[in-house]
């Protein structure tokens, strides 16, 4: 919510080494009306910071991303700290500021930071252009814009580090935060308890064929018509319970069937001069796997209703009964090895960065740097197509509205997402225990997904019952699952089965990779 009496949230983003200039950035920002976060004055003794320190770039308006020599050429959490922000970057709507380069000293830009305006510091009017950036974003968000209030030194590219006085107080700010979304949503938890998922029901209805036209022959023609008839054999259903690994604390009874339909036949003899057979042969059981003409595994999400959706955010709302029909999606996210076939037969271009499609180390990693269009193209080449937005969450969650697809717990040992210190793909089918109830893979973490709808934060109100398609047009594609990087309110907020993000179609990072999907 739109707040003008509180002040814009800026996070300095920086490299340990560069901690005094920034400190004096913070102190200089703090002066002239700006909520600034940074970890040396805002981490409490005792708190997580590997938690608190991705909280903090979420909750925040704008991010610093200060440069030097030193941060630019230095590995660790600065470059996580980038990756957080490059995320929600990419959300903001277009011609959105949220992300600035900041440079203490005349250094390189990072090529990942490349696309956005920087501005000098170390230059003379550095500072003033840095303000005009912050009033247009309080602009654009309608909070408290930040003013002049005095000067303060200059900032150096090497400030003098000074110690703090003995007794001087520590700087304590009181910090805003917003509802936190817990992990293990209860009343979720509770329904995923009492409810089963229904098997379908199949109903057989044979018809005696021939009955009128018998009765008919026998007054005009003749009294006397010689009649058999062969009964139909019952059809018979075999139905299984398949057992699935799920984690104790989440009891949750999940049921399939496998119908086996035997050949129905009904034969009606007639006299010699007519005795015309009819066979009624049903439609072959679909499997539940397959393996389709390029060589990559799906699995069957059958038809039927669930609950899509949830009353956690907006754009989750309301929760909504939808029906799809029978379907298949792949098992696992399309590796670069998958990928690389339809690019060798021309088809395809080449990820936009090929630092990980280029490494054979990464073969069986989701492919990533794709972006909408080159994700539709390849499934269009396997005569399939990338899942709609429904269909990807019901193959996520199944019927009894869990939050992830294993159930309404997590861990760590069942999906790849921010925390695990991985920081970045992991070869598909890692995480076993994080498998859905219809057998795909990480379609929670690892790497976030493309759908084939546009993205409308209002569409669930007037969804179709039935088979949705999202939006006619759009400006941003809907992604689902998360990914490695993906950090949320509560960490794992953003992996949850029904969390939609947006993303514009020609956008593509390491974080976003896809599957198919195709009717039977």
């Amino acid at each position: 919510m739109l707040d003008p009496n509180r002040s814009l949230k800026v996070f300095l983003c920086h490299a340990s080494a560069d901690k005094p200039a920034v400190r004096e950035l913070y102190k200089r920002l703090e002066n002239d009306g700006v909520d600034a976060w940074l970890d040396s004055e805002d981490l409490i003794p005792g708190q997580n910071w590997r938690v608190e320190i991705p909280k903090a770039v979420e909750n925040s308006d704008i991010v610093l991303v200060c440069l030097s020599e030193r941060s630019v050429n230095k590995e660790g959490y600065v470059q996580k700290e980038i990756v957080f922000a490059l995320d929600k970057a990419l959300e903001m709507p277009e011609g959105r500021i949220f992300l600035i380069p900041v440079r203490l000293e005349d250094c390189e830009v990072p090529r990942r930071l490349s696309d956005y305006q920087w501005v000098d510091l170390f230059s003379e009017n550095g500072y003033e252009r840095l303000m005009l950036a912050l009033k247009l974003r309080a602009e654009q968000i309608g909070v408290e814009s930040p003013a002049r209030k005095g000067w303060l030194p200059k900032i150096s590219s090497k400030p003098a580090i000074s110690k703090p006085k003995q007794g001087e107080p520590s700087v304590s700010r009181d910090q805003e935060s917003p509802q936190k979304i817990s992990t293990v949503l209860a009343s979720e938890s509770k329904d995923a308890r009492d409810k089963l998922v229904e098997p379908p029901k199949t109903n057989y209805i044979v018809a005696i064929l021939g009955i009128a036209a018998i009765v008919v022959a026998a007054i005009i023609v003749t009294p006397f018509v010689s009649e058999w008839f062969s009964p139909a054999p019952e059809s018979t259903v075999t139905e299984t319970t398949q057992a699935l690994s799920l984690p104790t604390e989440v009891i949750v009874a999940v049921t399939s069937t496998n119908v086996i339909y035997p050949t129905v036949a009904l034969t009606n003899t007639f006299p010699p001069t007519t005795s015309p057979t009819n066979t009624i042969t049903p439609t072959a059981p679909l499997l539940s796997e397959i393996t389709d003409g390029s060589g990559v595994e799906m699995v069957l999400v059958l038809e039927g209703q669930f609950a899509m959706g949830s009353d956690v955010r907006n754009d989750e709302k309301p929760v909504h009964q939808v029906y799809l029909d029978s379907y298949y999606i792949d098992k696992y996210e399309v590796t670069n090895a998958l990928y690389k076939i339809c690019v060798d037969v021309g088809v395809c271009g080449q990820p936009i960065d090929s630092t990980y499609y280029q490494n054979p180390q990464y073969l069986q990693h989701p492919v990533v740097y794709v972006n909408w269009n080159m994700a539709n193209e390849y499934c269009e080449w396997r005569d399939a197509r990338l899942p709609t937005e429904a269909e990807w969450e019901k193959a996520a969650r199944n019927t009894d509205e869990r939050t992830f697809p294993w159930g309404n717990v997590i861990d760590m040992t069942y999906a790849n997402y921010f925390g695990n210190d991985i920081m970045e793909t992991t070869a598909v089918g890692s995480y076993p225990k994080g498998v859905s109830p219809y057998g795909a893979y990480d379609m929670a973490g690892n790497a976030k997904e493309w759908t084939a709808d546009w993205y409308d934060d209002t569409y669930y109100a007037n969804s179709p019952p039935t088979n949705p398609g999202g939006p006619i047009t759009g400006q941003y594609r809907v992604v689902r699952g998360g990914s490695w990087g993906n950090f949320g309110i509560s960490i794992a907020a953003d992996i949850r089965s029904f969390f939609r993000s947006r993303i514009e179609p020609i956008e593509s990072n390491n974080s976003i990779g896809f599957r198919c999907a195709r009717s039977p």
